[in-house]
């Protein structure tokens, strides 16, 4: 990867000769969660309903009374996505009237055609980005997961890593020790049989110090590390 940071290796990778076409816009978010589940990964707790049931749900009522912070994500139908719309999100410390506030403010049509999912949520102190071919890992952490994917935000740390003789090879590109440390924390997760999760996978450290893997994604364009 060298010195840069994987949003801008990823752009040059785009334009390599063989990967220059870009990714579709996939919403696979939904199944991205069971792929996190099935690795059996640190993930938030969920609850899915279609958006024409939320209304008298006891389900979600007791997830609203279990949980103070919720991550709301309403994904649309792939009928919808060919239409060009996109999922829609919030998050926060939320009652539930106040995402009903929301579903009712950005969808007002095709509510059938949504399906919703109602995550834990806790505040960020660290976001990071894995990215894994099996045998070696590129990876970075800086305060946002946001700002980090797709705002340039410069990581805080960042480290090549893979295995060698047995042994785990660690290179810092560059190296802040707490963040570091939570980075090592979240990749140890990926750890299986002196390989790694095959993947690209998003997640955050919380204020709380709980690791957390939010976001996953498979396609061979992120596998040329």
């Amino acid at each position: 990867m060298g010195e840069g940071r994987i949003a801008d290796w990823i752009e040059k990778l785009e334009k390599i000769s063989g990967t220059d076409k870009k990714i579709e816009y996939q919403d696979k978010k939904l199944e991205d969660q069971d792929t996190l589940k099935k690795l059996d990964l640190p993930i938030f707790k969920s609850l899915r309903i279609p958006l024409t049931e939320i209304y008298e749900n006891e389900k979600l009522k007791s997830f609203f009374s279990e949980n103070k912070g919720v991550f709301l994500r309403a994904v649309p139908s792939k009928k919808l996505i060919e239409k060009g719309l996109r999922k829609k999100f919030i998050f926060g410390n939320l009652l539930l009237s106040e995402c009903f506030e929301f579903l009712e403010r950005e969808i007002k049509e095709e509510k059938e055609e949504y399906m919703l999912e109602f995550s834990e949520w806790e505040e960020s102190k660290y976001g990071w980005i894995i990215i894994s071919n099996g045998e070696k890992i590129i990876a970075e952490i800086s305060q946002s997961l946001d700002k980090l994917a797709h705002y340039n935000q410069t990581p805080l740390s960042s480290a090549v890593i893979s295995f060698k003789n047995n042994k785990t090879e660690i290179n810092w590109l560059k190296k802040e020790e707490q963040s570091a440390e939570n980075l090592l924390k979240a990749i140890s997760y990926l750890v299986k049989d002196k390989k790694f999760e095959k993947g690209y996978f998003e997640g955050i450290t919380t204020t709380s110090g709980k690791n957390f893997f939010f976001d996953f994604k498979d396609n061979p364009i992120y596998y040329n590390i």
